[in-house]
């Protein structure tokens, strides 16, 4: 075990009234982006001893997580919405990232995403670790870039992202939200998945809808592990509750190309959505099976 982990471990057996549980929450377009920690205090070990290529829990007694109820763009890196376990991973002698667990799962691959960052030296030293959010600018095509800031100590950790914004219209006992993923992404959809839309009901159930070349997918949000304090095996999306439908690209006849995507008509109808993308100077038409109720959060 490398210095930084015991000492956290250390730490955890002498300060049990320090062990908060900060939420550090950014909200755009009436949805949210959130994380959960334990507030570790700073002992005598520090972000600085962690060698390259290692990862820290990012915290004190059960594992961070990170809920997101909309796409994250990070680098090249596209987060889709679920609730997942996140580390910080080392990745240079002035680098780390947060390693979030099972992202990869969400949208049928199996690498975890990363949002990378610099480290620096905090401007204040902290005496406990403190994750916070921060605007990065103003809002461009309905995203709002944003900076994710890690203090411990001395030592300050910046990563930027794209909090990718929303346009929800109402189904038949669903909202659908269409997000404003860049056109580019889904113009590239045979290389990589693109969680362009949610379907939601009530309050813990979600889907996203991911397209990839000719297929789409109803894919239930990712949870995070409860085992072992949430530090057990990551289990991917039910196939169960895994719906397999279409999706067809048709021309538009638009006179400036959409920058993001667009939702431009939705329906449910016998127990089928259509739903209809604008990106670029093109559409994506989506074909897909209304998915069962997810009773058991998986």
């Amino acid at each position: 075990m490398h210095a930084l982990s015991a000492a956290i471990t250390f730490a955890l057996t002498l300060t049990p009234l320090l062990c908060q549980r900060p939420t550090p929450t950014f909200e755009w377009q009436k949805r949210a982006t959130i994380l959960e920690y334990g507030a570790v205090p700073v002992g005598k070990h520090g972000i600085s001893e962690l060698p390259v290529g290692q990862s820290w829990r990012m915290g004190m007694n059960e594992a961070s997580s990170w809920q997101l109820t909309m796409p994250i763009l990070a680098g090249d890196e596209l987060l889709a919405p679920g609730t997942y376990r996140v580390q910080l991973q080392r990745t240079g002698e002035t680098t780390c990232a947060i390693l979030v667990n099972g992202s990869g799962q969400a949208l049928g691959g199996t690498s975890d995403g990363k949002v990378p960052g610099q480290l620096g030296k905090a401007s204040k030293p902290t005496k406990k670790l403190n994750i916070d959010w921060q605007k990065n600018g103003t809002p461009a095509q309905g995203n709002q870039p944003a900076k994710l800031v890690l203090q411990f100590g001395e030592v300050e950790w910046q990563g930027e992202v794209t909090i990718v914004g929303n346009k929800t219209v109402p189904l038949p006992g669903w909202k659908l939200s269409v997000f404003s993923v860049p056109a580019a992404r889904l113009e590239e959809r045979d290389k990589a998945p693109v969680p362009c839309a949610a379907l939601t009901r009530g309050k813990d159930e979600g889907w996203n809808l991911v397209v990839s070349g000719k297929e789409a997918k109803l894919v239930p949000w990712m949870t995070k592990p409860t085992e072992q304090n949430g530090f057990g095996a990551v289990v991917p999306p039910s196939e169960a509750l895994t719906t397999l439908g279409t999706a067809e690209a048709v021309e538009i006849k638009i006179e400036k190309p959409f920058e993001v995507a667009e939702h431009m008509s939705s329906s449910l109808t016998k127990g089928t959505f259509t739903v209809q993308i604008g990106f670029g100077k093109e559409a994506v038409v989506v074909t897909v099976p209304e998915p069962k109720a997810n009773k058991g959060g998986k």
